[in-house]
């Protein structure tokens, strides 16, 4: 009886371990020379972000990509994201907030059902999800666009999260996904 004990909570404690389990890799970029493999790795990405040429007359431009494996009992819980964080001058930052406006719909509350967190206030950036047609729900992928009106900054920041089923906490998903920059 003791053996079977000892082996039982052998196996919990090993099991409790394997879900514990996180691996991260994140890649970062200085320019635009990776963009077209960045999108390539995250799912319908390119669907969604917008190419270098319509980001206009940008002074500085830093693209990321990063990639998340969580364990849970064996089975791995996979994210995928690429972000685009351009700098501009004063009067090319004002030109390319009103191409934002004029070309993004964005939710002005929770898009479903589930309460997905729509908006997130990070690194001087006001980040909202972009109301567009998506493959999956909102909490499974999504484009958000982030305004930073001191530092004259524009982020764009496409996730993949196939296995995700909530997203109650946009500013700690952000944090967790992105490479911020």
């Amino acid at each position: 009886m003791v053996k079977k004990l000892s082996l039982l909570a052998v196996f919990f404690i090993m099991l409790a371990f394997l879900s514990s389990c996180v691996t991260m890799s994140q890649m970062t970029s200085g320019g635009e020379g990776e963009y077209a493999d960045y999108l390539a790795k995250v799912t319908y990405s390119k669907d969604h972000m917008p190419s270098v040429e319509s980001l206009g007359a940008y002074t500085d431009l830093q693209i990321t990509y990063k990639y998340t494996q969580d364990f849970a009992i064996i089975v791995p819980f996979e994210t995928h994201s690429v972000g685009v964080f351009v700098s501009y001058d004063e009067d090319e930052f004002g030109e390319q907030t009103e191409y934002i406006s004029k070309n993004y719909s964005f939710f002005e509350s929770n898009p479903d059902e589930n309460g997905t967190d729509h908006f997130a206030t990070i690194a001087g950036y006001e980040i909202t999800m972009v109301d567009a047609e998506y493959e999956f729900e909102i909490y499974k992928s999504c484009l958000l666009i982030g305004v930073n009106e001191t530092e004259k900054k524009i982020c764009y920041l496409f996730y993949y999260d196939f296995d995700r089923d909530s997203l109650t906490d946009l500013d700690g998903y952000i944090k967790e996904t992105f490479c911020l920059k």
